[in-house]
């Protein structure tokens, strides 16, 4: 292949995500550079967890729309999730992620109160110990 083919034909490439929660937000970025590149023509995407759900946007995106239409979707899902309250809304006053991401664990009511039970329960203790050594 000579360069004018290389520059004028798309690089074909399938895509393996990963998951892990804020991995996906990262890996959003790196579609969407990919997705305004017309040097690259994605063909297939696979993915786990947060992976899964960048692949089966950008799979929709590219089948309603192709490339443009995929990068708003994937920014409309993501800014979805960035707007969820997720494990704050155990909490009883509004707190924004910043501010939770912020905010050392054992400042956290939740977390202090969770940890307090931890050591409260546990397997060695009488409560549980007749269903532990039956095993």
């Amino acid at each position: 292949m000579n360069q004018s083919q290389s520059k004028s034909t798309p690089r074909k490439v399938a895509l393996a995500l990963q998951g892990g929660g804020s991995h996906g937000a990262f890996t959003w970025g790196v579609l969407d550079r990919m997705l305004e590149d017309e040097t690259i023509d994605i063909i297939g995407a696979t993915g786990t967890s947060a992976g899964a759900m960048n692949a089966i946007v950008l799979a929709d995106g590219m089948v309603r729309g192709g490339p443009k239409h995929a990068r708003s979707e994937l920014r409309q899902f993501w800014e979805a999730i960035g707007k969820m309250l997720g494990f704050n809304s155990f909490l009883p006053w509004p707190m924004s992620g910043e501010t939770a991401a912020n905010t050392p664990l054992d400042q956290n009511p939740l977390y202090v109160a969770a940890t307090m039970l931890c050591r409260q329960l546990s397997p060695y203790e009488p409560l549980f110990r007749d269903s532990m050594w039956k095993m």
